[in-house]
């Protein structure tokens, strides 16, 4: 399925002149390990897209499958010839509709697949597009603030009564009470596409440039730290 998508986004986007070349390993924008590279400048004009199709992708930043996620942000980097300023430019019109997405309520009260998600879009978002969602918006702010408590109390820094209710990620990935000492589960949460993504793969296919590395899929609660250091990564490299 990916494999047909990737080739049809190549097939109607195509892709950046830097791509263009049958040995190039084209990595995730939220790979760990990817160099930081922000292009403003060069090919900043975006492929045409129908609104009823961006609409679409976009409802789909968020999803709480690891592989859709990918594939729409690898899509989005397609579009906008994998620049910033380009990407800023084509979701401008969208960030009422991304804030609804963004923030649907209170972090804590969302279930584990739904807040690896958001705080994976989330981080997205703010390291390819920072200008769209500007440090002193209060949507992202409060995000922020519950999110960096949620970490503190699960690794012990802090204590909430609030949020004795809530099943909080330690940074070893497991899951613990905030009125409990830490009870780590044998198996942790993982969506069922993990079983085919146990490792990192490359997909490659003779109708489109370069070799797309496709991450593996990493157990939700490992995934939720990941994806949190990344967006504080973002927000350092953003607004330094």
């Amino acid at each position: 399925s990916l494999k047909f998508f990737t080739q049809i986004c190549w097939f109607f986007f195509e892709g950046p002149t830097s791509w263009k070349d049958s040995k190039t390993l084209i990595h995730d924008v939220l790979c760990p390990t990817r160099v930081h590279i922000r292009s403003e400048s060069g090919e900043n004009d975006h492929a045409i897209i129908s609104e009823a199709s961006l609409t679409l992708l976009l409802s789909e930043l968020s999803s709480t499958s690891h592989l859709v996620r990918f594939a729409i942000r690898h899509a989005l980097r397609l579009i906008t010839r994998d620049t910033t300023t380009s990407l800023q430019t084509l979701l401008s019109k969208h960030t009422s509709s991304l804030k609804r997405l963004l923030f649907p309520r209170l972090l804590r009260t969302l279930p584990l697949p739904d807040q690896v998600a958001v705080i994976d879009a989330l981080a997205y978002i703010v390291d390819r597009a920072p200008g769209l969602l500007p440090i002193s918006d209060q949507n992202l702010l409060g995000f922020m603030s519950e999110l960096l408590k949620m970490v503190s109390i699960a690794d012990g820094e802090i204590s909430d009564a609030g949020f004795s209710s809530v099943i909080l990620i330690d940074k070893n990935g497991y899951a613990m009470s905030n009125s409990d000492e830490f009870k780590p589960k044998k198996k942790l949460q993982s969506h069922s596409s993990s079983v085919f993504l146990r490792n990192s793969f490359v997909l490659e296919d003779g109708s489109f440039e370069g070799r797309v590395v496709v991450p593996k899929e990493l157990p939700l609660g490992v995934q939720l730290r990941v994806s949190t250091l990344l967006l504080f990564r973002a927000l350092i490299r953003g607004f330094p």
